[in-house]
């Protein structure tokens, strides 16, 4: 037979492809990913299933398995573009996308049904039978074997044709020199997503595709529901927050923040603090998070989200918290006075009023439970993984519009190939010391954050218990 291939024998390992007339591409499970080629490209939108739920793929690239022939020849099927679905339970093989690529399909239950592939001529080249499954009503192609072992072929000597050359063969003669600005793109996608995933803390990988970076630097899969061992475990679901307001939406920088108060913590940090305080701004949704030692330090925490905002050129007019003794006292009424600055609570017993907060709380101890388990740090680490997932949610594109808050406020960006994975260990210089010939140039240390004034890190130095 004209350019049949002649394969050395593998182990046999059995797919089926449900033919779908529906499907405008080819798509491939979870089971079936062996197929695709490797790495995978980013997807270009969402799959609509039929319960017009919108799905995104995990990636796309050339797919193709082998089948055998009306002749019991084994024949590559190719599948162009497929999309990665791995919540899929089958592969689909597309009808619409392979006639438009030149192929013929024909359904005859009488006469038997397969698929003619074509050459590059549109010459008919060979026949992939089709088996009709009743119990199911589909129509399957069974694969012998994919595409994940190198396979050896030859073709007639005298048939050039380029429709049956091996495509593992030309890969086999490119040039494996990569470009060094590549490389990231060249990495395996699925450890550089997971990677960005823990620098993220667990939390903001679905956000990745809305920053504007190249393909490669900073792509993710999109997926919602993260299958990891951490999210699983530490995580549950949460519903979402009420969508309730009684004013019209804020216009600027510190025109309304809010706040909230967290604790007594069953756990004390290693600073000795048993409180945290949370200020949000409600145009930017800027927030910053203090570890306070008792709800008398709440004032001061007040002062220097102040300040902060002064610097970058805004002014905190009002702020918004629940009706709790930390925030109306005299002290506060004075400050407030001072700085010119109006004081409102949300309706009693009603926490939804001032939802900001508490989905605050909800997304951070999210990560700080995914850090402290992840990186196998005791608990008493949240007040430092708290200022760490503070940064990471500041930058991510969360505020109106897809902005970034760290933007919005202090108008610098930031570049996310920065981040590190929250209390991981780092090795900076010993800087202002003398040091000899024997001493090392580095110590370890613990990251504890990102400074906001500079591009630098924060480090937590263990034998002494500071932060650098």
């Amino acid at each position: 037979m004209r350019g049949a291939r002649k394969y050395r024998a593998h182990t046999h390992t059995h797919h089926k492809l449900v033919v779908d007339t529906g499907a405008t591409k080819h798509m491939v499970c979870a089971a079936d990913r062996g197929m695709v080629q490797h790495p995978l490209n980013p997807p270009t939108g969402t799959v609509i299933v039929a319960n017009n739920k919108h799905v995104t793929p995990a990636g796309t690239n050339h797919a193709s398995g082998v089948a055998l022939d009306a002749d019991d020849v084994e024949r590559r099927v190719t599948m162009p573009d497929a999309l990665v679905m791995p919540t899929f339970s089958n592969s689909l093989y597309s009808i619409p996308q392979c006639v438009r690529e030149g192929h013929r399909a024909v359904f005859d239950v009488v006469h038997g049904s397969y698929i003619e592939f074509r050459d590059s001529q549109h010459r008919p080249a060979y026949r992939i039978p089709l088996e009709w499954v009743a119990e199911k009503k589909k129509w399957l192609i069974e694969l012998v074997r994919d595409n994940s072992a190198q396979a050896e072929c030859s073709t007639d000597d005298d048939d050039t044709d380029k429709f049956y050359e091996c495509r593992e063969c030309e890969e086999d003669s490119t040039d494996t020199h990569v470009p060094r600005e590549r490389a990231v793109q060249n990495k395996s996608r699925e450890q550089y997503n997971y990677l960005m995933h823990c620098r993220t803390s667990h939390a903001y990988g679905h956000l990745h595709s809305k920053l504007g970076y190249a393909d490669g630097e900073l792509w993710y899969k999109g997926q919602k529901k993260c299958v990891c061992r951490t999210c699983l475990k530490v995580n549950g679901t949460h519903a979402p927050a009420p969508t309730y307001s009684d004013s019209d939406p804020t216009t600027y920088v510190g025109e309304l923040v809010h706040t909230d108060t967290k604790g007594p913590l069953d756990c004390e940090s290693i600073g000795g603090c048993k409180y945290q305080v949370v200020v949000i701004d409600d145009y930017s949704n800027f927030g910053m998070v203090y570890n306070v030692r008792s709800k008398k330090d709440t004032l001061a925490s007040f002062e220097e989200f102040r300040n902060l905002l002064s610097q970058h050129g805004h002014k905190l007019e009002c702020m918004r918290s629940d009706y709790g003794s930390e925030y109306f006292n005299n002290r506060t009424k004075d400050w407030c006075a001072r700085n010119n600055a109006a004081n409102e609570s949300s309706p009693p017993h009603r926490h939804h009023a001032n939802s900001k907060p508490e989905r605050y709380w909800q997304t951070l101890w999210n990560m700080n439970r995914a850090n402290i388990d992840y990186m196998h740090e005791h608990r008493s680490m949240w007040a430092i993984t708290s200022k760490c997932n503070e940064f990471v949610r500041n930058v991510m594109p969360i505020g109106r519009n897809d902005s970034i808050p760290y933007t919005t406020l202090t108008k610098r960006k930031f570049d996310h190939r920065a981040l590190r994975i929250p209390l991981s260990a780092c090795f900076p210089l010993r800087e202002n010391k003398h040091l000899n010939s024997h001493d090392d140039k580095r110590e370890q240390k613990v990251l504890a954050g990102y400074d906001y004034k500079s591009p630098s890190y924060l480090v937590y130095h263990t034998p002494i218990g500071t932060t650098l």
